[in-house]
């Protein structure tokens, strides 16, 4: 889900994979009880990006 996640943000023109993963991580740090793929929603919603296949996807 992930790579699919990156794959679309990439495609958007909004953020490349790379900063995606940088700004997922920096977002994680200090964070107990959140997981990579929950982070990488929250920074692509906060970009503009439309997550709203892949929340379907988890829930």
């Amino acid at each position: 889900l992930s790579d699919r996640m990156l794959d679309y943000a990439a495609s958007t023109g909004k953020v490349s994979k790379k900063e995606a993963i940088k700004m997922a991580g920096d977002f994680l740090r200090g964070m107990n009880y959140m997981d990579f793929e929950t982070a990488l929603l929250a920074i692509l919603t906060d970009l503009g990006v439309d997550v709203s296949e892949f929340v379907r996807e988890i829930t």
